[in-house]
């Protein structure tokens, strides 16, 4: 009887803490998610340069240093990578995937991880970069939201 009285009182303690707590609110989901990168091919595997983010639904609007590590699959039609997004505010990470095309590559992109103003920043959506020579000149488009 103690038993059942003790376990009763500890459910009804649960059912008062989890009805007391708040859940986390994400933001409503922003369409407007646009990453540029303007970079230089370093070696086989590696570029970096500059990049701009914004998203002027969540308020954010950046530039800074970006770098991608990349592999193009040995088809020659593949390639994925992380490019990383590195500003004063912080740091955005996001993988990309895509298909290698004559004039440069389409695909997708996940953002995959974050620090400071973008720790709890998530988004995907659609790349393309065109590439001359050694230089990528990359778009990212999709929606977010930071929650």
């Amino acid at each position: 009887m103690k038993t059942k009285l003790l376990f009763v009182a500890l459910l009804v303690s649960l059912s008062v803490l989890f009805a007391l707590t708040a859940p986390v609110q994400a933001t409503k989901p922003s369409d407007d998610l646009s990453i540029t990168a303007q970079l230089t091919i370093q070696s086989e595997t590696f570029a970096e340069g500059i990049f701009t983010i914004s998203s002027p639904e969540l308020g954010i609007c950046d530039s800074g240093y970006a770098s991608e590590t990349f592999l193009i699959n040995w088809d020659g039609y593949t390639i994925h990578g992380v490019k990383t997004l590195e500003r004063a505010h912080g740091t955005v990470v996001l993988k990309f995937r895509g298909q290698m095309l004559p004039t440069g590559v389409v695909g997708s992109f996940t953002i995959i991880s974050g620090t400071g103003d973008y720790l709890k920043l998530h988004g995907v959506g659609k790349t393309n970069a065109v590439i001359i020579g050694n230089t990528i000149n990359a778009v990212y488009e999709g929606s977010a939201h930071i929650n």
